[in-house]
């Protein structure tokens, strides 16, 4: 019986074992180095304020959370708003509608009128606008 050439040879140990004791596992953080500590953070200083800086801040403050609490009203208020300008924009959009067909009609009704004189002209009739040019055929 010939030995397998793998007999009596010991595998290769893995790069990050070298070093060790045989069938030693290596530690559970193994390459974990603690943090260095954090610099302590210095907040900068205030300026010093003055009373009516402390006021305008608080109002300043009292009107934005007054404003937040209130964003369903005002939102609401705006949808109103963008309601009644387009309800305005339609009677506008309307009126003008109208007034361009009165406008037709009556451009139409002159256009009517001026073909009648002439064909009246033409027959010879004279009616009280253009009494004094009458032409009779």
């Amino acid at each position: 019986m010939m030995p397998s050439p793998m007999q009596g040879v010991m595998p290769r140990p893995l790069q990050s074992m070298q070093g060790m004791m045989p069938g030693a596992r290596p530690p559970m953080q193994a390459g974990y180095r603690r943090p260095p500590m954090p610099m302590p953070v210095v907040e900068p200083k205030r300026p010093k304020m003055t009373n009516m800086d402390r006021v305008q801040q608080d109002n300043d403050q009292k009107m934005i959370e007054s404003l937040l609490s209130r964003w369903y009203e005002v939102r609401k208020a705006g949808i109103e708003l963008t309601e009644k300008r387009i309800k305005e924009r339609g009677t506008l959009l309307k009126k003008i509608r109208e007034e361009t067909i009165q406008q037709q009609q009556a451009t139409r009704r002159t256009e009517e009128q001026l073909i009648q004189d002439r064909n009246n002209l033409n027959l010879g009739v004279c009616n009280k606008q253009n009494a004094n040019i009458c032409y009779f055929t």
